[in-house]
């Protein structure tokens, strides 16, 4: 279960990334769901086309968050090649949106 919140959190802090960075730059509307904002910021070059998709793979990766609704028994389900990956989509978010940023600055 460990595994599992790990990935459930990256996929968290991904979501608020992706809704604060679309409302600052105005982006997508308030209710804009996640992989509307990864294909929105992709469309915009604030990320590359890999990273929006383990960014969506990671969004459905962890919609089993909620045990009641989970359709197996999950036990054993999660690894940490996922947890990794996770770890990894939500570090090329942050470069790629850091490297996007830097780049319109005017100095």
């Amino acid at each position: 279960m460990i595994i599992k919140e790990s990935i459930c959190l990256a996929a968290a802090i991904c979501e608020s990334i992706t809704k604060i960075v679309c409302r600052q730059e105005s982006l997508c509307g308030e209710h804009r769901g996640f992989k509307h904002r990864c294909d929105t910021l992709h469309g915009n070059g604030a990320i590359s086309q890999e990273t929006s998709a383990e960014l969506k793979w990671l969004w459905d990766f962890r919609q089993n968050e909620h045990i009641f609704l989970a359709p197996e028994w999950e036990y054993g389900f999660y690894k940490m090649t996922e947890c990794n990956r996770a770890i990894k989509a939500l570090r090329s978010l942050k470069a790629e949106l850091h490297d996007w940023y830097i780049e319109d600055l005017p100095f």
